[in-house]
């Protein structure tokens, strides 16, 4: 996905009933049915994307090989073709209602097992490009595993993991500048 000039306004204002002990390990009150959220999911929750990823660059990457074989394909190239297909969002805002709006990943992968990743502009962004962004105006960011006013969880992308085969850019490289 490549994303230039797009906002999310307006994100609704909701009643989040908070724990009385806001220092107690305990924040059932959050999942209640008390509370009510602009942007609920189970395990990625985020006011302008639930998660964001490189995508099909794995896709590219293991094709490289192909284009590697045949001495067609320099490090330069490689980088380019990742480039064209990972995930970007550029000069986008989130913005919320008078009083904020409140982002809820909260869900289950098995019976003791919770997941859920929240952001005030995205849940989980992995090896992708945010540029000129930012999230306005929140309330209540409440994710099981991780909860960011901006991003919940952020992972690096990494070309030799894409290309995962050091053979397609003729074994041991030196890089300079």
């Amino acid at each position: 996905v490549q994303i230039s000039n797009s906002n999310v306004n307006n994100l609704r204002y909701t009643t989040v009933k908070e724990p009385e002990d806001l220092q107690q390990q305990d924040g059932g009150n959050y999942f209640g049915d008390q509370s009510h959220y602009a942007v609920k999911a189970s395990r990625y929750a985020g006011g302008y994307v639930g998660k964001l990823d490189i995508g099909n660059a794995a896709a590219v990457g293991n094709n490289l090989g192909l284009l590697g074989d045949h001495g067609i394909l320099n490090l330069e190239q490689a980088v380019n073709a990742l480039a064209s297909v990972s995930s970007k969002i550029e000069n986008s805002n989130v913005t919320g209602e008078t009083g904020g709006f409140s982002v809820l990943a909260n869900g289950k992968e098995s019976e003791n097992d919770v997941i859920g990743h929240a952001g005030g502009f995205a849940g989980s962004v992995d090896g992708s490009l945010i540029q000129n962004c930012n999230a306005h105006n929140f309330a209540y960011i409440i994710g099981q595993e991780t909860a960011g006013g901006f991003v919940g969880n952020m992972e690096p992308g990494s070309v030799a993991e894409l290309i995962g085969n050091a053979q397609i850019l003729g074994g041991l490289l030196e890089v300079g500048n």
